[in-house]
């Protein structure tokens, strides 16, 4: 980890110096890694290690005693299995899987590929920590949901295969989810259970199965409840249009 975050402090000096464009930064990374699929991999281990505190399948620690077990907290990562009436065409939002439609955008027929419906659900915990203590009885628990996008991204996890997963989360249109969990009696925790080898999950009142993927720092927690509260609080005025562009330097 000291090497990269050496390499990483080098290339961050490099760009301020010679001022490069923001598109053209990947391309330092890329000589100093050896190539472009090394340089991706270690930008995502990089990017893992800064944003989480515990991974389930990385390098970023996990475990604080031998009978340790992931607790439900602010900044959990779940991924659950959707339903089968539930899935989503990865690319097609209003197809159901193995139909065909209309594409009028392109004026053609298209046919939704069954093996690439969306059969997971990304989800980060957003309740308060405070509010995951000394519980009681069944306790509703609020996610936010994080979109699989291999194109626009700002977390990258690894899955129980090892292989990384991309996750976009959207502020300004964000699906909030809410799942009722029984707490632990002695530790009035939601706490994980082991399952086969290294993977914990937790199982909500309803019986639904999480995987859980990891945990992010606080700080990066609270700065994406902070952009969705944000986003939330924005209050409209009416205003001069003239006056609102001229705010905006647009003359």
């Amino acid at each position: 980890m000291q090497v990269i975050l050496l390499i990483k402090v080098s290339i961050c000096r490099i760009t301020h110096f010679f001022k490069l464009a923001e598109n053209k930064r990947n391309l330092i990374s890329e000589s100093l890694a050896g190539g472009v699929d090394n340089s991706k991999k270690s930008e995502y281990e990089f990017g893992r290690l800064v944003a989480f505190k515990r991974e389930a399948f990385g390098r970023s620690k996990l475990t604080g005693s031998a009978d340790w077990t992931p607790t439900l907290t602010s900044g959990t990562l779940l991924r659950y299995c959707l339903p089968e009436k539930n899935k989503e065409p990865m690319d097609v939002e209003v197809a159901e899987a193995g139909a065909t439609i209309i594409d009028g955008e392109r004026n053609s027929i298209l046919t939704v590929d069954k093996s690439k419906e969306i059969k997971y659900e990304y989800l980060i915990c957003f309740t308060p920590a405070c509010d995951t203590l000394r519980l009681k009885d069944k306790t509703p628990f609020v996610f936010l949901k994080a979109f699989e996008d291999a194109k626009k991204y700002s977390l990258v996890v690894n899955d129980d295969s090892r292989c990384e997963i991309h996750l976009r989360l959207e502020q300004k249109k964000p699906v909030i989810r809410t799942f009722d969990f029984m707490p632990d009696p002695e530790t009035q925790k939601i706490r994980a259970i082991q399952d086969d080898g290294d993977i914990f999950s937790f199982t909500d009142s309803n019986g639904i199965k999480f995987t859980w993927l990891g945990e992010l720092r606080y700080s990066r927690t609270s700065s994406e409840m902070a952009a969705l509260v944000s986003n939330w609080m924005r209050i409209g005025i009416s205003d001069s249009e003239f006056i609102r562009l001229a705010g905006a330097g647009k003359f």
